[in-house]
């Protein structure tokens, strides 16, 4: 089947992009040190900050390409609204890397607390890291058309062969051109022109055989409401994900901040394990909505949270409880693993809960009804960064790790009624927090535990015990997973008969 195939695309896609990026995070460590790592953490944030200028158009794309696939678009319109879009994207981008280029003096002397890295340094890496994240921000609007088409093999194999190239090639630059950040930040904005370039190629070049597109406006007019409430609801999940980073490369040195940025990459991780499923659930919700099939709307809601479920738990449980095992085992610098293991113990389980969100969300925006996240995030935002501000004020790193885990647990358990509303009743509500995420979580979370209690703290002289403890530990926890709902028993029946 089209939709299994695309999974397992995307899965593939997804943990070979995690690996190659988590792999060389300690070479990148060995060259640069931790303070120019905390320059590669603010370019993340940078990279998150400019979707508030996509204004929701890219999820908007992705459903209209899908409604083309299934007939309920022209290719003439499909045509002029990617046109328009790209335009739109284009001026965006010069704008934003006009800004970047600008306010680099104000930033590096400023807002950035560099210790050994020069002024100079930090202000040619602020702006070639704005040029940067512009590329790979507007190449995303390529990469949302081919989500829509659910072009996922070809997506996930050209994905995986430019990290590769952005991680191995930029390595090759480190050791044979010159081992600063300037040339880091370079290597990998010339990377990204390149997958600009090849990405746009994939989209345009069917849409061609038919005609050209056209910048036409008023395309986007019947959308617009939809797309409005998009641009909302991103504006504040930015925010909220990324309140935490933009105060702490305030507050702390760039030294300190690159433990929390070291920290919160593992923790991101979790996000790329959830995109495989989201991707393939988005268009997916969308194709059914517009052929009115009401059931098999709901059956593939709790069949893609199952699945996101048993993917996230085990995960988060093993980077929560054996944080210091595995970023022992990952940089092997106990000075660094000190700081950061503490931090990704509380944002490991944070990014998770915000992660199984993902689901709910794109059930809604399906429907074409996004009105309903505004109000959930919009109050969520208002509990949220008071509650950051004071844990940050009182205990640093981790009160900040301790906000964003009480915002994901809180707007999973309260918010999730509320998102889906218009969608599903509320027992279907209720079958989604305990059987599909709860009975799941506390599985694999009290087995991880288990293993926890019954094994050796991580140590550096012998870390081939921390590796088989977390490998066991991972192991436990995904079979308890699995077990523990209709999803994963049936993955389980299909691998012990095969």
């Amino acid at each position: 089947m089209a939709y299994n195939r695309n999974i397992v695309a995307n899965y593939f896609g997804a943990a070979s992009i995690a690996i190659v990026q988590i792999a060389f995070v300690p070479v990148y460590l060995r060259y640069l040190g931790i303070e120019a790592y905390g320059l590669v953490g603010v370019y993340v944030s940078l990279q998150a900050l400019l979707t508030v200028l996509d204004a929701g158009v890219s999820l908007t794309l992705t459903r209209e390409f899908a409604r083309y696939k299934a007939g309920s678009v022209d290719a003439g319109s499909i045509r002029n609204l990617l046109r328009t879009v790209e335009i739109f994207f284009l001026a965006g981008g010069l704008g934003a890397g006009a800004i970047g280029w600008f306010s680099a003096p104000f930033i590096s002397t400023y807002w950035l607390r560099s210790e050994s890295l020069s002024i100079s340094t930090v202000e040619c890496a602020v702006r070639v890291m704005g040029f940067l994240a512009v590329t790979r921000w507007w190449a995303g609007v390529y990469r949302s058309a081919t989500a829509g088409l659910q072009d996922m093999v070809w997506l996930n194999a050209t994905g995986v062969a430019f990290a590769a190239l952005r991680a191995a090639g930029v390595i090759a630059v480190l050791e044979w051109i010159a081992p600063d950040i300037k040339a880091f930040f370079i290597f990998q904005a010339l990377v990204s022109l390149a997958e600009l370039w090849l990405v746009r190629r994939r989209v345009w070049q069917p849409l061609r055989l038919t005609g050209l597109g056209r910048f036409r406006p008023a395309e986007l007019l019947p959308l617009w409401r939809f797309t409005a409430h998009l641009s909302v609801i991103l504006v504040i999940v930015v925010i909220i994900m990324q309140a935490d980073k933009i105060v702490l490369s305030k507050m702390l040195t760039l030294g300190d901040y690159g433990h929390y940025a070291l920290a919160s990459a593992v923790a991101g991780s979790i996000g790329l394990l959830m995109q495989p499923i989201a991707s393939v659930a988005y268009p997916r919700f969308v194709e059914l909505n517009a052929r009115g099939e009401r059931p098999d709307v709901v059956a593939a809601y709790h069949r893609y949270t199952q699945m996101v479920t048993i993917t996230l738990a085990p995960c988060a449980a093993v980077l929560a409880l054996f944080s210091h095992h595995i970023l022992l085992l990952w940089v092997r610098d106990t000075a660094i693993v000190a700081i950061s293991a503490p931090v990704l113990s509380l944002l490991a389980p944070g990014m998770m809960f915000f992660a199984l969100l993902s689901i709910p969300n794109y059930l809604q925006l399906a429907s074409g009804n996004a009105r309903v996240l505004v109000v959930v995030y919009g109050v969520s935002l208002t509990l949220y960064i008071p509650s950051l501000l004071l844990g940050i004020a009182s205990f640093g790193m981790l009160g900040a790790g301790c906000a964003v885990l009480g915002a994901g647990a809180t707007i999973v358990a309260f918010g999730v009624f509320f998102m889906p509303g218009s969608s599903l009743s509320r027992r279907e509500n209720w079958s989604w927090i305990v059987s599909d995420v709860l009975i799941p979580t506390l599985s694999s979370f009290i087995a991880a535990t288990s293993v926890y209690l019954l094994t050796p703290l991580g140590d550096p002289a012998h870390p081939w015990v921390s590796f088989i403890t977390v490998c066991l530990a991972l192991s436990v926890a995904a079979v308890s997973a699995l077990l523990s709902c209709s999803v994963g028993r049936q993955i389980l029946r299909r691998l012990a008969t095969a």
